[in-house]
């Protein structure tokens, strides 16, 4: 290896006349360059970023009016479901944040800071619990099992994401996947209070914007406790990196059925969507989506399909069919203002065979559907709240067929669609 005659210490504040010199003579081996290297960073610590606005995008998601899309979606899935597993790991990420600060866990800057660590949590908690409990003294929002009138905001959600987001502040740099590993625990959360009828998910998102914002709040007036500098971010700037992401989003299908037997020709959709996906890039991303849909078709459509097969009535209640699709997809990612991206992908994949639900018909009949292809294009666009966490809002256009198995002779063609999406999702990585 080659070195060069003199190495000048850029950080060392001496004049030119009186430079710290480092001879070639001086290295006698790869292990002197290196600590020649980490000397060469001393004094070049950033100041931390302080995302005080990172939860806003959340917060405004969750006045979509989604809660019944998506509390249908859980009846039609899950309608007994009942863990109380998230009334426990929503203290994981604050554990774990005290736990390592215990331990002695440096952070990025080297430090071990346990004090300063305590006074942000106890001040972020504090901000969180006023806050949580401020919202639901005055919204006054009845709960979806209809138990109390205390549902917005989630505090088991805020509780979650703001032990996240402590998590992140402190080692998030140091240690990407700790930050990975809270924010999916607070994924986790925020999912079960959904499914087990404890709260709309406009509560949820709520909840999880508090989190964050209290824990980003907390800490900065930690720093100002402390004297410690940092900097103030209105609209963070992040950077898309390689490496594993895993997507949770949910999304409404509107579509018009063509060759259908009646003027009532409309299909809705519901479904929430799981993702796996790799990032090659900052542009280029691939993937697996797992969707569990919830197809609602008029009555009369299905009769006009089946050709006299079911009994006319005054008013008959709509078929809603249960369905899983799998679909692979390739993203192109572009920025378009620090850290606010767009996107755009094709994917492909199939429904699966799918049955329709007895207690929501009005009449006995069990339908099943065929296993189709589905082809599906998107538009939409993302901000990354953080390097570990992603909000976005997706338009899709997707064409598929639906056809009736195991009535009559064959099998009988509800229509072809062409679906127009709107899904929102969190990105963790």
């Amino acid at each position: 290896m080659e070195y060069p005659d003199t190495l000048v210490c850029p950080s060392c504040k001496i004049s030119e006349t009186n430079s710290l010199d480092i001879t070639k003579s001086d290295i006698t081996n790869l292990e002197y360059l290196n600590e020649y290297k980490d000397f060469k960073m001393i004094g070049k610590t950033k100041d931390r970023r302080v995302l005080l606005l990172s939860g806003i995008p959340i917060f405004a998601a969750s006045q979509l009016g989604n809660g019944k899309m998506i509390k249908n979606i859980r009846q039609t899935y899950f309608p007994n479901f009942n863990n109380h597993f998230d009334d426990y790991i929503q203290h994981i990420p604050l554990v774990t944040q005290l736990s390592l600060s215990l331990y002695g866990l440096k952070d990025v800057e080297g430090g071990k800071k346990f004090a300063e660590v305590m006074v942000a949590d106890a001040l972020s908690s504090s901000l969180m619990f006023c806050m949580v409990m401020c919202l639901k003294m005055s919204a006054k929002s009845e709960r979806p099992d209809h138990s109390a009138r205390n549902s917005f905001p989630s505090g088991h959600t805020a509780t979650a994401f703001m032990g996240a987001q402590l998590l992140h502040n402190e080692y998030g740099e140091a240690y990407p996947w700790l930050s990975t590993g809270g924010y999916a625990v607070a994924c986790l959360v925020g999912m079960g209070r959904i499914l087990n009828n404890r709260h709309w998910v406009d509560d949820v998102l709520a909840g999880a914007s508090i989190g964050m914002f209290s824990g980003e709040l907390g800490y900065m007036l930690k720093d100002l406790i402390f004297k410690r500098k940092f900097n103030i971010e209105w609209f963070p700037s992040a950077n898309l990196e390689p490496g594993m992401e895993y997507d949770f989003s949910f999304a409404y299908q509107w579509s018009e059925l063509m060759n259908v037997y009646s003027n009532n020709d409309y299909q809705n959709t519901t479904a929430l969507i799981f993702g796996l996906a790799y990032r090659t890039n900052d542009y280029f991303r691939f993937g697996l989506d797992t969707e569990l849909r919830r197809d609602q078709f008029p009555y009369d459509v299905i009769r006009g399909s089946l050709k006299g097969y079911l009994d006319k009535k005054e008013n008959p209640m709509p078929f809603i069919f249960k369905k899983l699709s799998l679909r692979a997809k390739a993203e192109y990612d572009f920025r378009m203002y620090k850290s606010l991206y767009g996107a755009a992908s094709l994917g492909a994949g199939m429904v699966l065979p799918g049955k329709s639900l007895s207690l929501e018909n009005s009449s006995n009949y069990l339908l099943k559907t065929k296993c189709v292809p589905s082809l599906q294009c998107s538009l939409g666009t993302f901000i990354s709240i953080t390097t570990n966490l992603r909000l976005s809002f997706y338009a899709n256009l997707a064409y598929q067929q639906n056809k009736l198995d195991g009535v009559g002779e064959n099998a009988k063609s509800i229509g072809s669609s062409f679906m127009l999406t709107t899904a929102f999702g969190i990105t963790c990585r």
